[in-house]
């Protein structure tokens, strides 16, 4: 599982799991265990929440592109997004 797997990757830089089932656990264990990642892209995977992104959002700082298509991100996560990622890009 990508929670599993997190623990394991803290130098990780780029993660694509779009339509990939990944959810609210998962991207958790990614914000705990992948500090320094620049890409994520969670298009497509409706159990990414608020809560979700805006833990990747304050322990992910160097995150440039950022893929929240077809989740349940809503406005309350973009502007975690927002207030916390400063190298942001793409969203």
């Amino acid at each position: 599982t990508i929670a599993a797997s997190a623990r394991h990757l803290p130098d990780l830089r780029h993660l694509g799991v779009r339509g990939g089932g990944v959810g609210h656990h998962g991207i958790i264990a990614v914000a705990t265990h992948c500090a320094k990642l620049e890409h994520l892209d969670v298009g497509n995977c409706p159990w990414v929440t608020d809560h979700g992104i805006s833990e990747v959002a304050r322990r992910c700082p160097k995150l440039r592109h950022l893929d929240v298509q077809s989740t349940s991100i809503s406005r309350t996560g973009i502007a975690a997004v927002a207030a916390s990622c400063a190298n942001l890009e793409y969203l």
